[in-house]
């Protein structure tokens, strides 16, 4: 084995003064590698702890926008929703009392023409009975597996009367407002 550091002694066991200082060297030299492994191991764990927090950063912030997103569409189909109540309710309750079938059908599928309703239909409060002979009004087809329902009562205006006379049901779709987020 090679000895790096040779250990020519003196008679009393001194070291000459370049071996010392080798010696020394070589103390110094090791110092500083322990001490590049401290920094090392304190580096480390800053960059750890800097991805770490980074990463809970970017997920929080990509979270935050991914929420707003989804409320921003779910306003937004409320929002036409409520404009339906708005401005068809009304009318489509007179159509229905006064059974003008094509008015009401124009109406319901003005309704499922707007974004995301795939399906509307007036329930009227006798259809349950036995020897109900009335009309059914539907349009579209539910084919989402995630629907959001309104519904709204039809309620006819006369003179100073109000009568209940059915339900206006409408289901929209989740599914588009959650492949807005993908």
């Amino acid at each position: 084995m090679m000895n790096w550091f040779p250990t020519n002694s003196t008679s009393n066991g001194n070291l000459k003064g370049t071996q010392k200082q080798l010696i020394m060297h070589k103390r110094f030299f090791n110092a500083f590698l322990e001490s590049m492994r401290l920094q090392n191991v304190i580096g480390r764990r800053l960059l750890i702890a800097i991805l770490i927090f980074s990463s809970i950063i970017t997920l929080a912030g990509t979270s935050f926008q991914l929420y707003q997103e989804y409320d921003g569409d779910i306003q937004f189909l409320n929002q036409q929703i409520e404009n339906v109540r708005k401005t068809q309710l009304d009318s489509l309750a007179k159509a229905y009392w006064d059974l003008e079938v094509d008015q009401v059908n124009l109406q319901l599928e003005g309704i499922i023409q707007q974004p995301f309703v795939e399906y509307v239909e007036i329930i009227d409060p006798l259809e349950g009975l036995e020897d109900y002979t009335g009309f059914k009004f539907t349009k579209g087809l539910i084919t989402s597996k995630k629907t959001i329902s309104f519904s709204y009562p039809l309620v006819y205006h006369h003179k100073k009367v109000q009568k209940t006379i059915g339900t206006l049901a409408i289901f929209a779709s989740h599914e588009p407002i959650m492949e807005n987020l993908k």
